[in-house]
């Protein structure tokens, strides 16, 4: 290991890449606006929200491509005039996420599943599309932010205190998804930081 050059040592650094995305976090439901966006806002606003989790060398977060390819495939709804609303974002959001360990049909599939199955367990369900992503999209945060803080912090509190259907598979799936997508972030993270100090110990 290269001694240290009088800045932060690389294991500081390492945990406070670790502390900053254990930290951070995604909007609430009703903290995503509610406004009829064009595609430049939408990319936008995703973009500053995701960034904290995802690994420099991702490339871009979201592209207007990207967008019309989810649409395209079903994997979210159409946008109504060319606009898009609080339901469209929440799905960029578990999309995103999600597509480094799925393809977008197994996506669209589990999001799905999930849906239905929430909506089957709660006995006053209505067929309200937007009501149904908020449920997904409530879930989907209370299990990332467990998984988050799991992998970079060792902590298995979530940040919000949504009730968890754990008994229902489809549910523990997408937890399992939201886990591992994590885990390949510490690791690229842990390998790149070893690489650095591979390399600059042979200079």
């Amino acid at each position: 290991m290269a001694e240290n050059d009088g800045g932060p040592s690389r294991d500081v650094c390492l945990n406070e890449d670790f502390r900053r995305i254990a930290e951070a976090r995604l909007p609430e439901w009703d903290e995503i606006p509610n406004l009829e966006l064009y595609m430049d806002q939408v990319i936008s606003y995703v973009t500053e929200m995701l960034q904290a989790f995802m690994l420099s060398g991702d490339g871009k977060i979201v592209t207007a491509s990207m967008v019309n390819n989810y649409v395209k495939k079903g994997v979210m709804p159409s946008p109504v005039k060319k606009r898009y609303k609080r339901t469209h974002v929440a799905y960029l959001f578990m999309i995103l996420i999600a597509k480094s360990e799925l393809q977008l049909r197994e996506i669209s599939l589990l999001l799905e599943l999930v849906r239905e199955d929430l909506r089957a367990q709660d006995a006053a369900a209505v067929q309200d599309p937007e009501k149904d992503t908020e449920r997904l999209y409530r879930v989907f945060l209370t299990l990332y932010s467990r998984a988050r803080l799991v992998v970079f912090s060792g902590n298995n509190e979530s940040h919000t205190d949504y009730e968890l259907a754990d008994d229902i598979a489809s549910v523990r799936a997408l937890y399992w998804i939201c886990l591992t997508g994590c885990a390949r972030t510490r690791s690229v993270l842990q390998v790149q930081d070893l690489a650095a100090d591979f390399n600059k110990d042979r200079k």
